[in-house]
């Protein structure tokens, strides 16, 4: 009688269900605590120079920091909590995507004109995302007189502060490069590798292309935990999926990613854009010109590493389904006439956006 051998699987593991994928959230939120709390501690050690002996030391210190200026050492603490989570999350992520992380996660570079069309769809991208948290924010601001009206309590309570309200007190203080390094490097890494690369590629590989997208966009959302910046991360989030199915590349997103990030920073740093007045016409061109550059993304885009992705990705049934005619898996291609429309967007809001940049006041 012969003895059978199990069968090997020679495919990349197939990817986080939806449990596992909040437990990913809830892992980096962990891994930014703990490399906070370690910075933390390094800085409680140097100050006493060892540990502290009475609970009265950490009472001084307290006492200290609170007369002094201490934004250095949220802006730090921040630091670490993004940076200090890259050294758990990405070796997690490479073994999750073993044993063919890089060519699994998609880590050769996007070509030259999928680049532009990326770095296009910055600002516009900038612009819903900045509207949305506005809106937000008032919306939440309402519900919170509503709640103080009946329980006076909560006036002591934030209920809606985040991360951007925080780094925003601080970027007078704190130099230009670091919070690019803050606030643009650390979660372009680590955010794109978790959500796009490890809990996208698995919801997708379960749930299908939309829903997939849309699973992990509302994961990404929730994981900014302030309903004001969940709402306005939910354009951006879809949109760097898109671009991650578009060319295959992890870098796509974290490019995209971190030019958004260092857009709202060097705005928030020198005060710029805060007279322009954003009308209705300025979003629904904004919107038309991202779903323009995603439509150029995935016009005719049948690069190998595309190709690659899709079929690392989708199981059978799925590749049989989105297979083109030439028996290549691929999204589908736009007809010429959705190209000429985004033509007509992009134009359209680059029209707008100067009309916008010219009426506002001077000061």
């Amino acid at each position: 009688m012969m003895n059978r051998q199990p069968q090997q699987v020679n495919g990349p593991r197939k990817g986080p269900g939806l449990l596992e994928s909040m437990m990913w959230v809830s892992g980096y939120h962990l891994a930014q605590t703990v490399s906070g709390a370690l910075l933390l501690l390094l800085l409680i050690l140097a100050a006493f120079d060892g540990l502290p002996h009475h609970w009265s030391d950490f009472q001084e210190l307290a006492i200290q920091l609170g007369q002094g200026e201490i934004d250095w050492l949220l802006t730090s603490l921040i630091g670490c909590a993004t940076l200090g989570s890259l050294f758990f999350v990405l070796p997690l992520a490479f073994w999750r995507m073993s044993p063919r992380p890089r060519e699994v996660l998609g880590l050769q570079l996007p070509s030259s004109h999928q680049l532009v069309l990326l770095a296009g769809a910055v600002v516009p991208l900038g612009i819903l995302s900045d509207e949305l948290y506005r809106a937000a924010s008032l919306m939440m601001a309402q519900i919170q007189q509503l709640l103080i009206a009946q329980w006076p309590v909560l006036a002591t309570f934030e209920l809606n502060m985040d991360s951007i309200s925080l780094i925003h007190g601080q970027t007078v203080l704190t130099a230009y490069p670091q919070l690019l390094v803050i606030v643009g490097v650390g979660p372009a890494i680590g955010e794109e590798v978790i959500f796009r690369g490890v809990i996208g590629r698995g919801l997708i590989a379960r749930w299908g292309v939309i829903r997939g997208v849309l699973l992990t966009s509302l994961l990404f959302a929730i994981a900014h935990l302030s309903p004001s910046h969940a709402l306005a991360t939910l354009p951006i989030a879809i949109f760097l999926h898109v671009a991650y199915l578009a060319t295959g590349s992890l870098w796509a997103p974290i490019l995209v990613h971190f030019l958004n990030n260092a857009l709202s920073v060097t705005m928030m740093k020198y005060e710029l854009g805060q007279n322009v007045q954003v009308s209705m016409f300025l979003l629904v061109s904004s919107a038309v010109y991202v779903s323009a550059i995603g439509i150029l993304l995935l016009r005719n885009e049948r690069s190998p590493s595309r190709l690659q992705w899709a079929n690392l990705t989708m199981g059978q049934n799925q590749r049989s389904v989105m297979t083109s005619a030439g028996g290549a898996p691929a999204l589908a291609a736009a007809p010429s006439w959705l190209t000429l429309i985004a033509g007509t967007g992009v134009l359209c809001f680059t029209l707008s956006f100067v009309a916008a940049a010219m009426a506002a006041p001077t000061l």
